[in-house]
């Protein structure tokens, strides 16, 4: 399978350019020479000695070798689209957090998200959300390289505080560590708190259901949506997710309960 990415060679954010390692590049500013605009008689407009006007070329006089169009000038843009394979792609995001000090598991999964997300054409969960994510690590935003913590309430209700690392590796280690509380109660809880964007919820579930497991996820995020009647918005989207497993076997309780048994 194939998705699409932005030209993997470079990253571009506020801060500056990163290249595939994570590593900073050099800011370059481009300078623009000041134009000669016309008035709308169409004679040039400076003064003597004015800035944009080094020659001192009186008022009024025309400049021949100029061009006759005005207007902004048109930038060509440094992106473009090509086509990559998914290692390809894996392999890039890995590099690139790794880079920036993220650890292999870390930098593994987060890269494996957001590839699912591009795959399935849910871009704005994908690898377009690399350069956000590399400025937040550079402003000390996110951390990187760091351990969840991990504290069970009851025996089956697992807490567990990201430590402002990954979202996405944060949530797939703590659900693997809750599957045996699952597998020995029937049922089990996970909370995260302090982590970072945990990506398409609907990896989560479907890699549970691949377990042959039951999976619900949740998840808020930052106020988005209007009340009914509102005039601004208080309340963040509810992100929402299923094991298509839940749906097969609920179909099996009502055969089974149809049946009698």
């Amino acid at each position: 399978m194939e998705t699409m990415l932005k030209k993997p060679e470079i990253f571009r954010d506020s801060m500056g350019r990163f290249d595939r390692h994570g590593k900073t590049l050099a800011k370059t500013q481009k300078k623009t020479k000041p134009v000669n605009k016309r008035n709308a008689t169409g004679i040039g407009g400076f003064q003597p000695g004015q800035s944009g006007n080094p020659s001192g070329r009186p008022k009024g006089a025309v400049n021949k070798t100029a061009p006759t169009t005005t207007s902004a000038t048109l930038r060509k843009s440094n992106t473009m689209s090509v086509t990559v394979s998914r290692k390809e792609q894996l392999d890039l995001i890995v590099a690139v957090l790794q880079g920036l000090g993220a650890n292999e598991e870390e930098a593994t999964i987060q890269a494996d998200v957001w590839t699912e997300a591009d795959l399935r054409g849910i871009h704005s969960h994908g690898v377009q959300r690399l350069p956000v994510m590399a400025t937040r690590i550079q402003k000390n935003l996110m951390k990187v390289n760091v351990k969840p913590e991990l504290k069970w309430s009851t025996d089956c209700v697992l807490n567990v505080d990201g430590k402002d690392g990954f979202g996405t590796s944060t949530c797939e280690t703590s659900l693997k560590a809750l599957v045996p509380a699952v597998k020995k109660h029937g049922l089990g809880t996970l909370t995260v708190r302090n982590a970072a964007h945990i990506g398409m919820v609907g990896y989560y579930a479907e890699r549970r259901a691949q377990e042959g497991l039951i999976c619900i996820g949740f998840t808020t995020t930052e106020v988005l949506v209007h009340p009914f009647g509102g005039a601004e918005a208080l309340v963040g989207q509810t992100a929402v997710a299923a094991t298509q497993t839940q749906v097969r076997v609920a179909g099996e309780l009502w055969e089974a309960r149809a049946a009698g048994s």
